[in-house]
């Protein structure tokens, strides 16, 4: 008997959940005024004030430190802005005069922010803002900022006040704020083991503590306005407040351009996944000025990959602007991408010929009874063919006519109770 059997464990999608398509949309609210938490799998979202928070801390491991600020900014209120401070001496005073050197979150993962900006990229125990001490086991704090925060309105004049992240020792970042002249000084500490499961903890300066901004459940894209450096006409970098989705950490996506959005193969982009937090970003939509329009690419559609491999098609076709925030998107479940030897140590599995003219033999040794289900998809998802089949212990091999199907590339879909898993045949 000629081995036919998988000999090799390959990625493949999940192709029984093709064209379960929905469209959805994703808010910032009238005036770009909210942050939006989304949920692919739920179609669910959770949002919150611009304002909600001011500073926020990164909490889901043990060797992270990252800081971020808030940029979210509104049509009427301005976004918090962080600084350098001219000396690194907490106790110093600061005049507005002094204040130069603005600093940015980059918006490319969730493990730095703005307070990271300077790190040494060739010390791993350099987080910018501090340097984990050897010693004494603490993340020890080297610098002092300065944060601008918003007004009340966009006219409003805004307030300054210097800050210094002391430590983090453990789990625990400690740290103080005061105004220029040092007056006012208040400490204040977040413990990363409050925030299990989350990505950052959140912090108010005005109320002096957390808030709950993320929302109880995973999310897999953040909707919000951000500061991006953008080199726009050849005028060199320029930081532009824009409104864009970044991504959940663990989250990767694909970026198809020049393409059919209806046609397009997902297989092609299976080595295009990056971890990056802003491959979305902000430029699914651009805004004509002659038009005085936002337009949204025609040729373009993200793959995103969530942690549990399951794999979502976003096809972008409307967005209103700052009068409601508002986008829409159409979505395609792709299902999930699993290897294939994922699908069971007792199954082995095979389609044999790969090249066929009417029958197509597909072949299993299992090691107990089981019912499974058996389809053939064309490469637009259509289901041309499927079957139940209970199978018996050992091999066997179940024959399908496949005479009166157009020529062309077909994938035979393998359902079990432990996994899927595909085969690619042509048809002749």
């Amino acid at each position: 008997m000629k081995n036919y059997f998988l000999q090799i464990a390959f990625l493949a999608l999940t192709i029984s959940a093709l064209q379960a398509q929905s469209v959805s949309q994703i808010s910032s609210g009238a005036g770009y005024g909210k942050q939006s938490f989304y949920s692919l799998s739920t179609d669910k979202s959770t949002t919150v004030d611009n304002t909600t928070w001011d500073i926020a801390f990164s909490v889901y491991g043990q060797q992270d430190a990252g800081i971020f600020v808030n940029e979210a900014s509104s049509t009427t209120v301005k976004a918090i802005e962080l600084y350098k401070a001219p000396t690194n001496v907490f106790a110093d005073k600061i005049t507005e005069a002094d204040i130069k050197d603005r600093l940015y979150n980059d918006e490319k993962s969730w493990a730095y922010g703005a307070f990271n900006t300077d790190r040494d990229l060739a010390n791993n125990f350099d987080y910018g803002w501090a340097t984990y001490n050897t010693t004494t086991k603490l993340v020890e704090g080297k610098k002092v900022f300065v944060l601008k925060l918003r007004g009340a309105t966009a006219t409003s004049i805004p307030t300054y006040r210097k800050l210094e992240i002391q430590n983090l020792n453990l789990t625990k970042y400690t740290f103080r704020h005061a105004n220029l002249d040092g007056s006012d000084e208040k400490t204040a500490t977040i413990d990363k083991k409050d925030f299990a499961g989350k990505t950052l903890a959140y912090f108010s300066l005005a109320t002096g503590a957390s808030v709950a901004v993320e929302p109880s459940t995973p999310f897999d894209m953040l909707f919000t306005r951000y500061t991006s450096i953008i080199d726009q006409n050849g005028s060199g970098p320029t930081p532009y407040v824009v409104l864009g989705i970044l991504t959940a950490r663990g989250v990767q996506v694909a970026k198809a351009t020049g393409i059919d959005p209806a046609k397009v193969n997902p297989k092609d982009y299976n080595n295009a996944y990056v971890k990056n937090i802003d491959v979305i970003g902000s430029d699914w939509k651009t805004f004509n000025l002659g038009a005085s329009k936002w337009e949204l690419p025609k040729d373009r559609v993200y793959f995103v990959k969530q942690t549990d491999g399951t794999i979502w098609k976003l096809f972008f076709v409307d967005f209103e602007g700052s009068a409601t925030g508002t986008g829409t998107f159409e979505k395609t479940n792709l299902g999930k991408l699993l290897a294939i030897n994922d699908i069971s140590s007792d199954i082995k599995f095979n389609v044999f010929p790969t090249i066929a003219q009417n029958t197509v033999n597909v072949a299993f040794e299992t090691a107990q009874n089981e019912t499974m289900q058996i389809n053939l998809f064309d490469l637009s998802g259509r289901n041309v063919m499927a079957q139940k089949v209970t199978t018996a212990t050992g091999f066997q091999v179940f024959d399908f006519d496949v005479s009166n199907l157009q020529s062309g590339t077909y994938i035979v879909n393998l359902v079990t109770k432990n996994g899927t898993a595909v085969r690619k045949i042509i048809v002749e």
